[in-house]
């Protein structure tokens, strides 16, 4: 019987390990650089998987160009949203954690999606050695897009409305 036992919470572990993301992020560290109007707050990303780790620092400008690049490269594919610009308090402590905690929200989601994962911007943006880049790519090749039904020589879109 305790063999089963033993069996059975082996078993629980290797489902976890299953469950668990390849690849994880956290936002933390803020840091304020600059004086004056060129002050600003940085914020460390740090990535781990596939045996691997690496970490950068970015402010919260750069999160919003690498947005736009992301949105560019992959048209049509939902990206999550950045926490909104705030211009009155932004070196308010609770406003630097809040935001961090919103920026690490949307890292997440972005290397949870299957297409935005592989795209090399994103893989420079969080400056990843070649083993998370590969863990990455592993990642979107799991998820098998269904295949698109062609029409009869019609217009999907003009079929759909009628």
């Amino acid at each position: 019987m305790d063999q089963c036992l033993l069996g059975s919470a082996a078993a629980s572990v290797d489902a976890k390990r299953a469950e668990s993301p390849p690849i994880s992020i956290i936002v933390d560290d803020p840091q304020l650089e600059g004086y004056g109007p060129t002050k600003h707050t940085t914020y460390r990303l740090v990535s781990t998987g596939a045996g691997s780790s690496a970490s950068c620092r970015h402010r919260f400008s750069e999160f919003g160009r690498v947005r736009d690049e992301l949105m560019r490269a992959s048209p049509g594919v939902v990206l999550p949203v950045l926490p909104e610009k705030q211009v009155l308090n932004r070196f308010a402590p609770e406003f630097i954690e809040k935001r961090g905690k919103l920026l690490e929200l949307f890292l997440k989601q972005l290397i949870s999606h299957p297409i935005v994962v592989s795209l090399p911007m994103l893989a420079t943006f969080l400056d990843w050695p070649e083993p998370l880049v590969g863990a990455a790519q592993a990642l979107s090749k799991r998820v098998e897009l269904p295949a698109l039904e062609v029409a009869d020589g019609g217009d999907p879109l003009s079929d759909a409305a009628t």
